[in-house]
């Protein structure tokens, strides 16, 4: 290997073990209460439904809520929150469209931005300086969704999202026995949010 190669892999490795450091600074300082980081991070006192959903600690989370309820304002706290407490957490959002997931990756990053953690980005992804990463991902197409693996998975207007989209996000945490937390307005007795809905097993929140 030539002296020049060697020197970009010593220099890659060094830089890995700078960012584990980092890492681990960061995840000491994040508020061990998450309703409270997320007040700090949103700049507004939450409701008991929010804090609810901050506070969850079940693997499998379901949110019944209309539209302009601020159900995914909440949601992208909770996956900011999730990203700066657990260095090299694995974040994925979905959603009907691109568009939307994007939407719900630029309110991720506001939370970041406030909270004052330290984060790069790019079109897709979010990188904290912990490890830890947020990425977009469209509803609509299976195939950019097959094959990811996550800590943490996201769905918002999940009743919204297309089956075939769904039935590749389950194996996303299959690995990793990652949580799935489940946001939408209602859309029919059909689909993984009515499984989800209807399950002893799920947590459900219905937001008043």
């Amino acid at each position: 290997m030539p002296a020049r190669d060697r020197q970009l892999v010593a220099l890659s490795a060094d830089l890995e073990r700078l960012r584990a450091r980092l890492g681990a600074a960061t995840a000491l300082v994040v508020n061990p209460n998450p309703s409270r980081w997320a007040s700090k991070a949103l700049g507004v006192a939450l409701d008991d439904w929010q804090a609810e959903i901050m506070e969850a600690d079940s693997h499998r989370i379901c949110v019944i809520a209309s539209r302009q309820s601020g159900k995914s304002t909440i949601t992208a706290a909770r996956a900011a929150y999730t990203a700066a407490a657990n260095p090299g957490h694995r974040i994925v959002l979905v959603s009907p469209t691109f568009r939307q997931s994007n939407a719900l990756r630029s309110k991720v990053l506001g939370c970041l931005q406030r909270a004052e953690v330290g984060h790069d980005q790019t079109r897709e992804e979010i990188r904290l300086h912990n490890g830890s990463t947020i990425r977009a991902l469209p509803g609509d197409d299976p195939d950019k969704v097959r094959g990811a693996t996550a800590d943490l998975v996201i769905i918002d207007e999940a009743a919204f999202v297309k089956t075939s989209v769904t039935s590749a996000v389950l194996p996303m945490l299959a690995s990793t026995g990652g949580d799935l937390i489940a946001v939408s307005t209602p859309n029919g007795p059909l689909g993984l949010f009515h499984e989800l809905a209807t399950s002893a097993d799920v947590l459900c929140i219905r937001v008043p």
